[in-house]
């Protein structure tokens, strides 16, 4: 928010992207050999109401840049394609799609340091 020094004190409201924008993404690979350059960037909305998840796919063997299909939910994550989008969190696009139901308190371990696994200690 930036204020308005002339006559009017009144603070200046303007939408910026950081009440539009929760978070961005880029995914490029490198390996293996055959999906070396495929690239995807792109950002997840604040609110799916008014706007959705926009992404942009580099695929190197049309050597174009074009808008990705609707991304989110059980979308294939090209070019591996045995992954969805909502693998890495459990859910992923807008929640009106998920039915959320809570079921009482329970007690479950979760991983919090799974890098430690790969540690050559």
């Amino acid at each position: 928010m930036t204020m308005n020094l002339g006559n009017n004190p009144k603070p200046d409201k303007r939408a910026s992207y950081q009440d539009k924008i929760n978070s961005y993404f880029y995914t490029s690979y490198l390996l293996p050999a055959r999906d070396k350059g495929f690239t995807a960037v792109g950002y997840q909305p604040n609110d799916f109401t008014r706007d959705a998840t926009q992404s942009w796919q580099y695929l190197p063997g049309l050597r174009r840049v074009r808008e990705a299909p609707e991304v989110g939910f059980d979308y294939p994550v090209p070019p591996a394609g045995l992954r969805t989008v909502d693998d890495d969190y459990g859910f992923n696009g807008s929640p009106e799609r998920y039915t959320w139901k809570l079921i009482g308190k329970k007690e479950y371990y979760v991983p919090y340091n799974n890098f430690k696994v790969n540690s050559r200690k």
